[in-house]
């Protein structure tokens, strides 16, 4: 049986967006805390403007997420001020 995030991280690459969404779901049903998959699903909504759904996901991570995954922390933050406009800017003044 193939690796369906493996699968979806190839759709993803080749632009088939909306295969790798439900790939990355389906991973999700079955293994809710799997950090790739949930980090992917919001790399995929952060890059199709969907920021404000994408911190659901990612605020799973926040936790214990493994720290070594490329590009996690950027996006998180990216996600968090995407969701959060008002607020976006103030931690840069702290």
């Amino acid at each position: 049986m193939p690796d369906p995030l493996a699968a979806a991280v190839r759709h993803h690459q080749d632009g088939r967006v909306k295969e790798a969404e439900a790939l990355y779901r389906q991973v999700l049903a079955e293994q809710p805390d799997n950090p790739e998959a949930l980090h992917l699903l919001g790399v995929l909504l952060l890059q199709r403007g969907e920021a404000r759904a994408a911190p659901n996901s990612h605020a799973q991570l926040s936790p214990g997420y493994p720290r070594d995954l490329p590009g996690v922390d950027g996006t998180m933050a990216r996600l968090w001020r995407g969701a959060n406009p008002r607020t976006a800017g103030a931690g840069a003044l702290r």
